[in-house]
């Protein structure tokens, strides 16, 4: 049995043009899902309704992958899950059928292709992980041998530096002199 699944867009807001394709390829009114809103991005929850419908040997027709979902991921997932339990899908827009041996071929591709995607994915967050443990971070720490310099400049009775003077020859920060300077 074929069940259709359409779901309002952009570009066909009240759903028409999908429900009409999906009628020709041979869907009954009976057994077309429309999801009227367009809130829920990644499963519309009417989809949801039309899942336990669906049996071994049925077709899930859709007229573009995105009816579905925008996650590539989910969608992978969704249509392997489809496979598991003996159900067809087809996508009329993308010429894709699970039923045929090129679409099956055509699916395995996207798989290959979301696995790819999911090893990138993990490879980059692995390598700015082990970027992050050799960074340290926090502030710069104080040469002691410069703020001991900056502090006996303050102090020298004989030959006292300003402030300025000693933020420049030192290269202690203005802040960083005061803080220490109000510890001793």
């Amino acid at each position: 049995m074929l069940y259709g699944f359409a779901k309002c867009s952009v570009d066909d807001p009240n759903g028409e043009q999908q429900v009409k394709s999906l009628i020709e390829y041979g869907v009954q009114k009976g057994n077309l899902y429309l999801q009227q809103s367009e809130t829920e991005v990644t499963t519309p929850r009417v989809f949801y309704k039309l899942f336990p419908q669906v049996k071994k040997g049925d077709t899930v027709v859709v007229h573009r992958f995105s009816s579905i979902s925008q996650d590539t991921t989910f969608f992978i997932n969704l249509i392997s899950s489809f496979q598991s339990k003996g159900i067809h899908f087809t996508s009329l827009s993308e010429s894709v059928d699970t039923a045929a041996s090129e679409g099956q071929v055509i699916f395995r591709l996207f798989q290959g292709l979301a696995q790819l995607t999911q090893d990138g994915v993990t490879e980059k967050i692995k390598s700015s992980v082990s970027l992050a443990k050799v960074r340290t971070g926090g502030r710069p720490k104080v040469d002691p041998v410069m703020l001991e310099l900056a502090l006996n400049m303050y102090f020298d009775e004989d030959n006292p530096c300003s402030i300025h003077e000693i933020v420049q020859k030192t290269g202690v920060s203005r802040a960083t002199f005061y803080r220490y300077l109000n510890r001793k």
